[in-house]
């Protein structure tokens, strides 16, 4: 799986594991005064079927459990049987944290009980806790031996991380992405490669955020070329996320035709979110019913649930 492109850069500070494909970094400190927020301790993720009356399918949920002092101790996943009506155990996630080191367990649940260790990641940390370099290995469920599948590097500068690096295991160990991340006061670019085995083949693609009020306002992706291929708009209340219009362009003959996304977040009377959800609309920018139309509910008995204020989501691969 590649890695997920970037929905909000950031100066990064400290991060969350939420595991939601594989490790997913939930950076912040994005806005002054605002810390980290606890995640929640159950996210469940629905296909919208209706616009006009909100009916919903569930998919998929994601419960954690943590520690006293809020780490991530296991996640479990679930698929919804639409059939039994039940939610069917998938996955279970076990967090070892140790001195500059998390080694993370996935394990396949068979038959509702059994656990299967069939993946680990192990993460270095620096003495701040930011990721240093995060190694993805196979387990093989029979023999137990692993075999590397990823690994990534970050490159921090003080506490900002400045350059990324992904290296895939093809027929070669070779470097398969790599981002350089340049900060100014009203805007912040960032310049990713992907390469191929296939040597001299690369793509590039450039990610400008137009800073206001110390918050993205605007995204402009970029081809090769220069070519928009990509503008998103982000809306705030209090400096939370409220709004995020996604904008992607593609060309017919001699005209772009856009495709448009919003994503929609809901909070509480505590300024905590409460669900997600995106819409697709038509070139009206009207919402329509889609197959990909979707919301996402967190659910939390702490007081703070995670705000989605800034959000980097590394996918280190199918893990």
């Amino acid at each position: 799986m590649n890695i997920e492109q970037f929905y909000f850069l950031c100066k990064v500070k400290q991060f969350i594991f939420s595991l939601s494909f594989g490790l997913s970094f939930i950076f912040s400190n994005l806005v002054k005064g605002q810390d980290i927020q606890t995640a929640s301790d159950s996210i469940i993720y629905n296909q919208l079927l209706s616009i006009e009356n909100g009916s919903i399918l569930p998919l998929r949920k994601q419960t954690f459990v943590y520690s006293i002092d809020q780490k991530v101790k296991e996640k479990n996943t679930f698929r919804w049987e639409r059939n039994k009506s039940q939610w069917i155990p998938e996955y279970k996630y076990r967090y070892i944290y140790h001195t500059g080191e998390l080694l993370i367990e996935k394990f396949a649940i068979e038959n509702q009980k059994n656990e299967i260790l069939i993946a680990r990641n192990i993460a270095l940390l620096d003495t701040n806790g930011s990721i240093l370099k995060v190694e993805l290995f196979n387990v093989d469920r029979y023999s137990g031996k692993s075999e590397r599948q990823n690994a990534q590097e970050f490159e921090y500068k003080g506490d900002t991380l400045i350059s990324y690096q992904l290296f895939e295991q093809g027929t070669t160990f070779f470097k398969k992405k790599e981002v350089k991340y340049l900060y100014q006061k009203q805007k912040w670019t960032f310049l990713e490669k992907t390469f191929h085995e296939v040597k001299g083949d690369v793509t590039e693609k450039k990610y400008e955020y137009l800073i206001s009020n110390g918050l993205p306002a605007e995204l402009l992706l970029r081809n090769a070329n220069g070519e928009i291929i990509q503008k998103d708009s982000f809306e705030y209340n209090n400096k939370l996320l409220v709004r995020w219009h996604i904008a992607a362009f593609e060309s017919s003959g001699k005209s772009k035709q856009a495709a448009h996304t919003l994503k929609s977040y809901v909070y509480d009377e505590a300024n905590q979110l409460k669900s997600c959800s995106t819409i697709h609309l038509n070139h009206q920018k009207k919402e329509v019913n889609h197959s990909a139309n979707a919301i996402i509910n967190y659910y939390s008995n702490k007081k703070t649930l995670l705000k989605p204020t800034v959000i980097l989501k590394v996918d280190p691969a199918e893990f």
